[in-house]
C-alpha cells in the first residue's frame, strides 16, 4: 500500500476509534466497582507484559496458568508472545473496553493454534465467570465432537458470549471454526465507513455482523518490530489462519494490521460496553437476558440498523441516527429493553 494511502487509512481508523471511545465515555461517567466489571477473555498467541501499553493496564489483566488450569493476576504469572498477534488483540480490548477485566490465554502449540488448549482455556473462562470470550484464531475444518466443540457448547450452556474471527480468504475459503458454530458471533471486517472488506468470507444467509478491521493500530512487542523499509516492495504481509495483511507503523511499539482477527476484539468490546451499560441502567433481569446469545444478537442488530453490503455494521457514534447518539437517555433504554423483550 502506498505510504500516502496507509497514512490516510490510519487517520480514518484513529478518528473512528476516537468516536467509539468518546461515545462510550458519555455512558461511563460512574466508576465501576471491581466486583461489577464485565470480564472478557482473549484466547490468542499470548501477551508481551513488558509492552508499555500493557504495563499501564496490568491491574486489569489476568493470565491463564496452564499448569493450574485457571487464571491468576497478570503481574505475577508468566506469559510470552512470540508472534505479536495476541499482544495486538489484548491491546485493542484494553483500549476499547477500558472498564473491563481482561483474561488472557496463550492457545498456541508449536506455533499453531491448538484445539485442546482452546478448549481448556474456554472451560477455565467459564469457571472464572467470564462474560465474553474473544477468539481470533480459526481452523478450516471441523472435528465433530472434539474438545473445542464440547467446550464451546459448555460455554453457551452457561451463557458465555463467544466472538470469533470469520477468516480472511474471501470467496476462496469459507467461514472458519469456531466462528462457524451456531451460537458463536462470527465477526467480519469493514473499513471505517462500514463497507465490507474484500477479504471477508462469503456471508451466510441471515444475520452477519461486521466492524472495522482495516488499518487497525495496536500494541506490538518491541522484540518483533521491523522497519517498513524491510518489507518486500513496501507491501503488507499476508498472515495465516485468520490473520490479515499487515503494515508497519513508524512507532516500533505499535503495528497497523488488517483482518477479521482485529475486528473481532472490537466487536467483543462493544458487547462489553452493552453489558456494562445494562448493569448501570437496566433492571437485573435484563442484564441476565443480555448474556444470552439470541438476546445479544437482537440488541446488536438493533444497534447496527439497516444492513450494509450484507452485514450489520457495528459502531458506536454520537449521531442521532445511531442508538447511543440519541439525546433522550430514556429513549435509549426503551429501545434496548424492547430489543431484549423481542428476542424472547
Amino acid at each position: 500500500m502506498p505510504e500516502s494511502d496507509l497514512k490516510a487509512k490510519r487517520q480514518q481508523y484513529d478518528d473512528w476509534k476516537w468516536m467509539f471511545i468518546r461515545t462510550a465515555e458519555l455512558f461511563e461517567k460512574t466508576k465501576v466497582a471491581q466486583s461489577d466489571r464485565v470480564r472478557i477473555a482473549v484466547l490468542d498467541t499470548g501477551l508481551d507484559k513488558s509492552h508499555p501499553h500493557i504495563k499501564m493496564e496490568i491491574e486489569r489483566v489476568w493470565v491463564y496458568d496452564k499448569s493450574k488450569r485457571t487464571f491468576t493476576k497478570g503481574a505475577s504469572t508468566n506469559i510470552v508472545d512470540t508472534k505479536g498477534h495476541g499482544t495486538h488483540i489484548v491491546g485493542l480490548v484494553l483500549e476499547y473496553a477500558h472498564e473491563a477485566d481482561v483474561f488472557v490465554a496463550d492457545v498456541d502449540f508449536d506455533n499453531e493454534p491448538n484445539r485442546d488448549m482452546i478448549a481448556d482455556a474456554i472451560v477455565a473462562a467459564v469457571k472464572n465467570k467470564i462474560d465474553i470470550i474473544s477468539i481470533s484464531v480459526g481452523f478450516q475444518q471441523r472435528v465433530l465432537g472434539d474438545a473445542m466443540e464440547r467446550a464451546i457448547d459448555y460455554a453457551k450452556a452457561n451463557n458465555v458470549l463467544i466472538f470469533a474471527a470469520a477468516s480472511n480468504s474471501g470467496a476462496n475459503a469459507g467461514r472458519s471454526w469456531p466462528a462457524r458454530y451456531d451460537g458463536v458471533f462470527a465477526i467480519h471486517s469493514t473499513d471505517t465507513n462500514g463497507n465490507p472488506s474484500g477479504f471477508n468470507p462469503t456471508e451466510f444467509e441471515g444475520i452477519n455482523f461486521a466492524t472495522v478491521g482495516e488499518a487497525v493500530e495496536s500494541s506490538w512487542p518491541n522484540h518483533l518490530s521491523r522497519s517498513p523499509a524491510k518489507l518486500p516492495n513496501g507491501k503488507g504481509l499476508k498472515g495465516q489462519d485468520t490473520k490479515g495483511g499487515v503494515d508497519f507503523s513508524p512507532d516500533c511499539s505499535v503495528e497497523v494490521k488488517s483482518g477479521t482477527s482485529f475486528a473481532t476484539p472490537i466487536a467483543a468490546s462493544l458487547a462489553v460496553f452493552l453489558l456494562q451499560y445494562a448493569k448501570k441502567n437496566l433492571e437485573p433481569k435484563f442484564v441476565a437476558q443480555l448474556k444470552r446469545y439470541g438476546t445479544m444478537q437482537s440488541v446488536l442488530k438493533c444497534l447496527a440498523g439497516t444492513k450494509r453490503g450484507g452485514f450489520y455494521y457495528l459502531t458506536l457514534r454520537i449521531h442521532p441516527d445511531h442508538l447511543f447518539g440519541k439525546e433522550n437517555a430514556e429513549e435509549i433504554k426503551r429501545i434496548i429493553e424492547a430489543a431484549i423483550n423481542e428476542s424472547g
